[in-house]
């Protein structure tokens, strides 16, 4: 009896140790998760993709001028003739392009019989079409580069404590595993010496395979848990603080009340939405700033001005002129009846998808919001079993010390109150991951309704 005594007390100190180095460890889960959302913020192949992408479209549509496509060409030639005098004659030119904006440009030329210009060109019409696509496509890319974050970061949180709870599910899988094994072995011999039934040896040969495949379900998805850390880093390693986290109660308590306190306080601010409602948004406010610009006619119109001279390195006195000119083509092209339908058309369909996006957002919302209370329900289940299966412990090591029942019984009674700590850990995920959906909704603010 002593020595039953002093082995259930050498048991529960365990137990109560490794709830206690789990209770400290987790100190660093929220700079863990800061670390690992960071990595993979930087790291992640389609934030990367979109960065450059953005990058560069921006580079475009910021580029106000465009004297880096100046261009200098210079020419020249030789001629022989025959006539006395005049055997070798050498000429040559040059000019230069200076594109100063689209709708404006400089050119000079000189050649070497000493005449040379200098002229202006303005086409007050031109590029309008194209910037109005190239901003929209950024302000696109800029809504999906946001959503993307917003959905890395809670996805890596979802991640991590996913990982973490299926290392501990893997710890419990073969501590019972552990147990049933050697169960099974005090069993056989109990048969062997004629103590059990062959029924009873069967039900532990079974109760033992069972918790085999438990094992080897709980080792492939650990795996697959670790393997989505490394997805999410675009191959780059999982931190050692992440791989070394331990299993926390308490602490994922702690982010569900700071992430519902993030969701009241985005709830009451914005509106519910979504990228593709927002999307639209964009394309039509993008398609009315277009149908402005569009005029009725929209001819080829441009304004010219030129300075030159001749015989610049002949006499002193040379006579520099002076012209202005004015082109104004109009084709039958040039009338945009049609485009201004079309436009009319595409923005007319834009209002039809918003007001069907309007009806799917209605029913997303409810869906959303009663998937939380449903997780919420569930993560309260959790936490009235977790209590339940704590007081059967309790009660297991009480009649574990009155020998009502065996160490195999005892031990499975507190693992068992660990797989349903497991179990609220889980449940507490769903809350969590519910909550960031949500706010991932109310957080769509790429375009002004």
């Amino acid at each position: 009896m002593i020595r039953k005594k002093v082995f259930l007390i050498i048991l529960i100190c365990l137990f109560t140790a490794a709830q206690f180095i789990s209770a400290e460890a987790p100190a660093s889960l929220g700079k863990a998760l800061a670390e690992f959302r960071q990595l993979v913020l930087e790291h992640n192949q389609s934030m990367v993709v979109l960065e450059r992408q953005i990058t560069n479209l921006d580079g475009l549509v910021s580029e106000v001028f465009h004297l880096e496509n100046s261009t200098l060409s210079l020419s020249g030639g030789y001629a022989y003739n025959t006539q006395p005098g005049d055997l070798h004659k050498f000429t040559g030119s040059t000019s230069l392009t200076i594109p100063v904006l689209d709708q404006l440009s400089f050119s000079t030329q000189l050649n070497s019989a000493g005449n040379g210009s200098v002229s202006v060109n303005i086409n007050p019409l031109a590029g309008i079409p194209e910037d109005i696509t190239q901003e929209q496509q950024l302000t696109l890319l800029q809504l999906q580069q946001q959503s993307l974050e917003r959905q890395l970061g809670f996805q890596s949180t979802i991640a991590v404590l996913n990982y973490v709870k299926a290392k501990q599910e893997l710890d419990i899988s073969q501590s019972l595993l552990d147990v049933a094994r050697r169960e099974y072995a005090y069993k056989q011999q109990q048969f062997d010496a004629g103590l059990l039934s062959l029924a009873e040896l069967q039900f532990a040969a079974n109760a033992f395979s069972s918790e085999s495949i438990q094992g080897i379900h709980a080792l492939q998805n650990e795996a697959g848990q670790r393997q989505d850390l490394l997805v999410l880093l675009s191959a780059v390693p999982v931190p050692d603080s992440v791989l070394n986290l331990s299993f926390n109660l308490q602490e994922l308590e702690g982010l569900i009340v700071g992430i519902e306190e993030i969701f009241n306080q985005i709830q009451a601010v914005n509106q519910f939405s979504s990228y593709q409602e927002q999307s639209l948004l964009i394309q039509k406010n993008y398609l009315e700033i277009e149908l402005e610009n569009t005029w009725l006619m929209e001819p080829q119109f441009s304004l010219s001005g030129a300075y030159s001279v001749s015989d610049l390195f002949g006499t002193p006195t040379f006579t520099p002129t002076a012209n202005v000119g004015v082109t104004l083509q109009i084709k039958v092209s040039d009338f945009n009846f049609e485009e201004r339908d079309d436009i009319q058309t595409r923005l007319a369909d834009l209002e039809q998808s918003l007001v069907l996006e309007l009806y799917s957002l209605q029913v997303a919302q409810q869906a959303q919001t009663g998937a939380l209370e449903i997780a919420i329900m569930s993560k309260e289940m959790a936490e009235r079993n977790a209590g339940f299966v704590e007081t059967a412990a309790e009660m297991a090591a009480y009649d574990y010390e009155k020998d009502n029942i065996n160490q195999f019984a005892f031990e499975k009674a507190q693992l068992n109150k660990k797989s349903a700590e497991i179990n609220l850990f889980s449940a507490l995920i769903s809350v969590y991951s519910q909550f960031s959906s949500l706010i991932q909704s109310y957080s769509h603010t790429g375009a002004q309704k």
